[in-house]
């Protein structure tokens, strides 16, 4: 087995790291099995909706299909940094939404360039509507090229095989947003991962833990305590 610090594929002996609460981490496990499931169930919905003759009479399927893909994320932005198993589901739920906003941006940007008139939107009897080519070309050039590149990092990360890695905690910090959520991190022999709050508080500085993180972006999906390791 490889020393402390480095990748390695061998299992030794290790000690599952305990997770939530019974009832959160009950949903972080059911969000975690159903959340692609319910995203693609909640597209064809929407599509299938799109496709019917009469549409206003079926807005039951379009709501069904719009909470199928909104539940399940807002679930994981409320618990994602809560639950380590969580991390790489909220990656993806960022990276849907910039997406979205950026080719949202890219659509009216095409429409205007084509001289298509626009809906009005009206809120108090002003319109309040970006018509500047300029500013619609920076937000879908920004939104949905980070959108883009972070749905590029989680396919590589849901597809590709993950990697273990061994070492001692020497440091564990909290990172406070001032209008976000705070982010756990720890540090191990000169290297630092995003982790949950769940495994943040059950680990402590100098023990050698076990982690496995996806192959692109380095996300941390479990860990295990290292009992009696081998070298």
């Amino acid at each position: 087995m490889g020393r402390a610090g480095a990748y390695i594929t061998a299992e030794g002996h290790r000690e599952p790291i305990p997770d939530l609460g019974r009832m959160t981490g009950c949903m972080a496990d059911a969000v975690r099995t159903l959340f692609f499931p319910s995203l693609g169930a909640g597209v064809v919905c929407c599509l299938l909706w799109r496709r019917l003759p009469n549409r206003d009479q079926h807005l039951g399927l379009l709501l069904v299909g719009a909470g199928l893909f909104v539940i399940p994320q807002f679930i994981v932005v409320a618990v994602g940094t809560v639950a380590t198993q969580l991390l790489l589901h909220r990656q993806v739920v960022l990276a849907i939404w910039l997406s979205l906003i950026g080719a949202f941006a890219a659509w009216k940007l095409v429409r205007i360039l084509e001289g298509r008139t626009l809906p009005d939107y009206q809120n108090y009897g002003r319109q309040r509507r970006i018509h500047s080519p300029i500013i619609l070309g920076i937000i879908a050039l920004s939104f949905g090229g980070f959108g883009l590149h972070m749905l590029w990092l989680s396919a590589e990360d849901l597809l590709l095989p993950h990697a273990v890695y061994q070492g001692q905690i020497t440091r564990k910090w909290i990172q406070h947003g001032t209008r976000s959520a705070p982010q756990y991190y720890l540090g191990f022999d000169g290297r630092s991962v995003e982790v949950g709050r769940d495994l943040y508080t059950r680990v402590r500085e100098g023990e050698v833990v076990r982690v496995e993180i996806t192959a692109a972006s380095h996300t941390v999906i479990s860990a295990y305590r290292v009992i009696s390791p081998s070298y």
